[in-house]
């Protein structure tokens, strides 16, 4: 397959955005036409990122396509997004449940994903279809977790590859369900007894409640999905599990190969280990860091932009690293949550709503985050040590892998005390660091160009397919 136009389609949520937008240019440097479809929220970042400098050719620059695929956004902090009051409500309900324990917050996330997996993809189908005939496309990249543009597409009969933003486990297999860790981290599963670091959150009735609910999700959601297909298409293949539903051609998977094969669903699976832009620290804050140069160990906490909101568990972590290293400087990103975190001091402690979590973390010796996808891959990259904070979906799923292969201890956010991460953040800092730097050489060899590379050949010598692939039916 020679190269041609490609289009990329983003949801309106930044953490997903920021992958899709650096995936994108790795197309257009490859040689590919690129445009990259979403809301006009990211317009601005698209149509002015140009491809390594201004000296390239005006065909290797990034193309934008209005396109709206989800009725919520995230666009950078999310208590600050503009959105429906219906999704604020649904954001402090899910803020709120992530302070009860991680069965209740998983439930909550089952729960709401009844009511907006599949987006009017009828709707869809019918813009990008008005957009194809315009842009004539030879390939389309959808978000996996974009369940409306991939029916949308299958529909249209497009071909796509999908792009996993989240964990592979996001993509179920097996006995697997959607949303439910096969296996958890150990502070999670630790007895009462057994346990230094609080009481044990994992209760086997919440549980069992969260698998019910997610076989009950995935039964509507299936039934939501074919109900589409026979009513705008009744000559397609009906499927057996929704989530399950990916590209035929191949699956790029934004995160290093920790699973063997046989856990791993897609056709082609290709591993980009990461997938971001290095972005250059501003001035602003160069100056902030050689001001402070005295301080040491460099710390930055961020939790992401939803779970920026939990200062209780941002003022613990900064609280318990100055036991460890009263000298440490540490930075941290708050969200709406600054004035929450007064009162420590200004001049090795400095809050913000926003950081540059990619310009700083190469300056870093320690990141403390919650376990997204992203934070996770980029840190790995510039091998930085962790501790990691898990809340919610596919972050116990990172969680468990950073633990099993000795890149990052895990502790339990909503009962850690200031002595035990004071504890953790001493032996991470002064243990053995052989796995984060095996783990970082590994991410620094693939990327988005990889990628890229790796799925050309892939289309040159697999025969091309139209249609997507089920894996419980074999498609």
């Amino acid at each position: 397959m020679k190269q041609g136009k490609v289009i990329v389609i983003s949801p309106p949520f930044y953490s997903h955005f920021r992958p899709l937008l650096r995936l994108s240019r790795a197309f257009a440097e490859a040689g590919w036409q690129t445009l990259v479809a979403c809301s006009r929220d990211f317009e601005s970042q698209i149509v002015g990122l140009q491809i390594q400098n201004r000296r390239e050719p005006p065909h290797q620059r990034l193309g934008f396509v209005e396109l709206v695929i989800s009725r919520n956004a995230n666009t950078g902090v999310a208590e600050k997004t503009d959105q429906p009051e219906e999704e604020r409500e649904r954001i402090n309900a899910f803020l709120e449940a992530t302070r009860r324990g991680p069965l209740e917050t998983l439930i909550l996330q089952a729960e709401h994903r009844k009511l907006d997996m599949l987006f009017e993809p009828e709707y869809l189908a019918d813009q990008i279809q008005g957009i194809h005939r315009r842009e004539r496309a030879d390939l389309y990249v959808v978000d996996q977790l974009s369940y409306g543009v991939t029916i949308a597409l299958y529909l249209l009969g497009l071909p796509f590859v999908s792009f996993c933003p989240a964990h592979p486990y996001s993509i179920p297999v097996g006995t697997n369900l959607y949303g439910v860790p096969p296996v958890w981290p150990e502070v999670f599963t630790a007895s009462v007894e057994d346990s230094t670091h609080g009481p044990a959150p994992i209760d086997a009735e919440l549980l069992g409640r969260l698998r019910e609910l997610s076989v009950q999700v995935e039964n509507h959601f299936t039934n939501e999905f074919n109900t589409v297909l026979g009513r705008s298409a009744p000559g397609l293949r009906r499927i057996a599990n929704a989530f399950r539903f990916t590209s035929s051609l191949a699956v790029l998977y934004n995160y290093p190969e920790f699973s063997p094969g046989r856990e791993i669903a897609g056709a082609g699976p290709i591993f980009l280990g990461s997938c971001f832009q290095p972005e250059p620290l501003s001035s602003e804050w160069r100056k902030l860091l050689d001001a402070r140069g005295e301080f040491g160990p460099r710390v930055l906490i961020a939790l992401g932009t939803f779970l920026s909101a939990r200062a209780d568990v941002i003022g613990r972590c900064i609280r318990g690293i100055l036991r460890a290293f009263p000298r440490a400087l540490i930075i941290a990103g708050a969200g709406a949550q600054e004035e929450a975190l007064e009162g420590l001091p200004e001049d090795q402690v400095l809050v913000r709503s926003f950081v540059p979590q990619i310009g700083l973390l190469p300056e870093m010796e320690l990141f403390v985050h919650h376990g997204g996808n992203n934070s996770f891959t980029e840190s790995l990259y510039y091998g930085v040590p962790m501790i990691l904070l898990p809340f919610s979906s596919d972050q116990f799923n990172v969680a468990r892998d950073a633990e099993n292969h000795g890149v990052a201890p895990v502790l339990d956010p909503n009962h850690f005390s200031e002595s035990r991460i004071a504890e953790a953040a001493k032996q991470t800092l002064d243990g053995d660091r052989s796995a984060v730097d095996a783990w970082s050489r590994w991410v620094r060899d693939r990327g988005p160009a990889y990628g890229v590379r790796r799925l050309e050949r892939l289309l040159d010598i697999e025969a091309r397919a139209d249609h997507p692939a089920d894996t419980d039916s074999g498609g």
